[in-house]
């Protein structure tokens, strides 16, 4: 996940690159865009084209405001120059964060504090520790030393609760060792199923909460520079509220926060994943594709199936319109040239619209507003494959064979009547598979290549975990079983496709969706699915290995259900039943 950060690193002085390396790794940080003022986020926030460069905002409570006087552009319709001037000096982050929000219309929910400023002081740390591992023992088994520690901060936490909350002595065993069984029922209220890290973790909270009553009642609450939680009280008596905060590891701390790390999968929604990932292979294949200079493409990027299916198609075209070379007409060469240059114009143009289709979206956007975002994204990646025509490419891979022919039925169908079930991991698929089409990734840098394969991987994740390849033959089997259904399954509802044995099976799962087949309106991405399994998996060498691996391994569990499903319909089809 790709954050804008806002941080100066003046953390005591210390020594910036060390301390930028190990917040990132204590918040698990990968992408980050960094601007350390006030100023420069505005500015950089200016530029709605920015907005595609992150996913979410981390912000410090304090960071230099950048000299200059910016209330009247930036502020002036939010606040008044009172608070303006108050935050300025101590809480630029409150002012940035009502700049997001209110200026810019940013999704509050994407938005986090990140500061050192978050907790009042020592008292809170024991507390924040067991959270933490609380949070970590929900994603993963904890180790002996995480017991442990838990169990030293659960004494520090009751020892301070009971003698500066309850106003209680602290109770000891005549052996000095700490008495558990009269300081549990008061620290944890006779909590029931102390096991359950829910009910701890809630009980934490109210702790939390009864600690900074008492030490706001007894005037013991740290003064001088501003805290998250006296803010977060003043915004909550204007009926506001503030982001989540994530108070930044002290000195001795090596434990990531697994408490952001909580927070982060709660925001790296499918719709963000998508846009995330989409938004940087573009980018990658972009970079690679234009050269410095941004006038001549990179040599062969577009070359392994596209550009000979064009040119194949464009030779044929030419022929059509120009019986022999003459003196009137342009050459050969230099048709060919000028539409390879419009090929690669498109593919550029693509790399950019496409992923504009993908904006940050508010907090009010329902899922079916995603997915249907997410679905203009596919129609409009499948919207260069009008360019294809009904060309009979020449020689091509098996690999670029079954991404055009998928690729074109799901723009026939999307087009159309639409698929049924498309959701919005169907959808995260089909981009992928449509730029493994338009380019050869294997032409990248290792580099580039390595990047592109690893946001492609986080956009496949979308469909599962992921399978284990079977064997060759296993595969085999199923394709065959599967091509009989099909090819039953057309004849039952299309039978002016005259289809047989030795069909295509692309002609064979297009008749299903045909405007003449009797269930056309209930296509499903099953069909899509089997249809690029179909065309990897049959009728081609055995020994050619695949680029589309990756691609393979996250499929392979759809591929499964939509084949137990034609298993299910078979004896529906053969019967000719609907």
């Amino acid at each position: 996940m790709r954050f804008l950060w806002v941080e100066d690193f003046n953390e005591d002085k210390g020594d910036r690159a060390a301390l930028e390396a190990r917040w990132k790794e204590y918040f698990g940080l990968e992408e980050v865009i960094i601007k350390e003022d006030l100023k420069s986020a505005l500015e950089y926030l200016d530029d709605r084209e920015n907005f595609a460069d992150f996913d979410g905002v981390l912000l410090d409570i304090r960071f230099p405001s950048g000299g200059e006087e910016i209330y009247e552009k930036y502020f002036s319709g939010i606040i008044t120059h009172d608070l303006y001037k108050d935050y300025r000096e101590n809480g630029t982050g409150i002012l940035l964060y009502l700049a997001l929000a209110l200026r810019y219309s940013y999704n509050q929910e994407r938005i986090a504090f990140v500061s050192g400023n978050v907790d009042e002081g020592k008292a809170m740390r024991p507390l924040t520790d067991m959270v933490n591992i609380l949070i970590k023992f929900q994603h993963e088994p904890l180790s002996e030393r995480d017991w442990e520690n838990y169990s030293s901060q659960e004494e520090v936490l009751a020892t301070f609760y009971l003698k500066n909350v309850k106003g209680e002595e602290v109770p000891y065993l005549k052996d000095g060792t700490f008495d558990w069984y009269t300081a549990s029922p008061k620290l944890w209220d006779d909590l029931k199923e102390r096991d359950g890290a829910h009910a701890i973790l809630k009980r934490l909270a109210e702790i939390q909460r009864e600690i900074r009553k008492r030490k706001e009642s007894d005037g013991t609450a740290e003064s001088g520079s501003l805290k998250y939680s006296s803010v977060c009280r003043q915004f909550n008596d204007c009926g506001l509220v503030l982001p989540r905060a994530f108070e930044k590891p002290y000195k001795d701390q090596d434990e990531k926060s697994w408490s952001f790390y909580e927070w982060k999968q709660g925001i790296e929604t499918p719709y963000y994943v998508i846009r995330s990932s989409l938004i940087g292979m573009c980018r990658i294949l972009r970079e690679n594709f234009i050269s410095a200079q941004g006038e001549k493409y990179a040599s062969g990027l577009t070359d392994p199936f596209w550009r000979r299916a064009q040119l194949g198609w464009w030779k044929y075209l030419w022929r059509k319109t120009n019986e022999e070379e003459t003196d009137n007409g342009p050459s050969k060469e230099q048709f060919i040239q000028e539409h390879r240059a419009a090929w690669d114009q498109e593919m550029c143009e693509l790399l950019t619209s496409v992923p504009a289709m993908l904006p940050a979206m508010s907090a009010s956007a329902g899922g079916a507003t995603l997915k249907s975002q997410a679905e203009a994204a596919v129609r409009e990646i499948l919207r260069y494959v009008d360019g294809m025509g009904d060309i009979k490419p020449e020689s091509r891979t098996r690999d670029l064979d079954a991404c055009c022919l998928t690729m074109k039925l799901a723009r026939n169908w999307t087009s159309h009547q639409g698929i049924r079930d498309m959701t919005i991991e169907n959808c995260g698929f089909l981009l992928a598979l449509c730029l493994r089409g338009y380019f050869d990734i294997s032409r990248l840098p290792e580099r580039s290549r390595r990047d592109y394969q690893a946001r492609e991987e986080s956009l496949l994740k979308l469909l599962g975990p992921g399978a284990d390849m079977p064997e060759r033959s296993v595969i085999i089997e199923r394709m065959d079983r599967s091509f009989d259904q099909l090819l039953v399954k057309n004849k039952a509802v299309y039978e002016a496709g005259g289809s047989w044995k030795g069909t295509p099976v692309y002609k064979i799962i297009s008749g299903i969706g045909h405007q003449e087949s009797k269930c056309r309106e209930n296509v499903s991405m099953d069909e899509i699915y089997l249809l690029f399994w179909q065309l990897m998996f049959r009728g081609m060498p055995a020994d050619q290995d695949s680029g589309l691996k990756t691609i393979l391994k996250y499929t392979a569990e759809p591929v499964r259900r939509a084949a137990g499903k034609l298993d299910a319909e078979a004896e529906t089809w053969k019967n000719g039943n609907m």
